[in-house]
């Protein structure tokens, strides 16, 4: 069941990068951190956006909504363990 919900809730995010902006996409991906255990697909998710919408030819730095992001993931990731109750 999980596992049917985790590949429904990645067809929705596919979907909202295709179809909206990016702050609902976003909101996306940390809302996933917090839905299901474990969800490195968010850093899959976040590289894919990079490639297909980021800027060409700016170095590592100029990526920001990468960089931006991916502290923002680990961020939720982290208050995520602090929040909640884990066994």
């Amino acid at each position: 069941m999980i596992m049917k919900m985790r590949v429904i809730y990645n067809l929705i995010i596919f979907l909202a990068i295709s179809l909206v902006t990016w702050p609902l996409y976003t909101a996306l991906l940390i809302a996933g951190i917090f839905f299901f255990k474990k969800f490195y697909e968010s850093v899959l998710w976040l590289v894919i956006i990079e490639i297909m919408v980021g800027p060409v030819d700016v170095g590592l730095w100029g990526h920001y909504y990468l960089i931006a992001v991916l502290i923002v993931l680990l961020a939720a990731g982290y208050g995520k363990k602090i929040i909640r109750y884990y066994d």
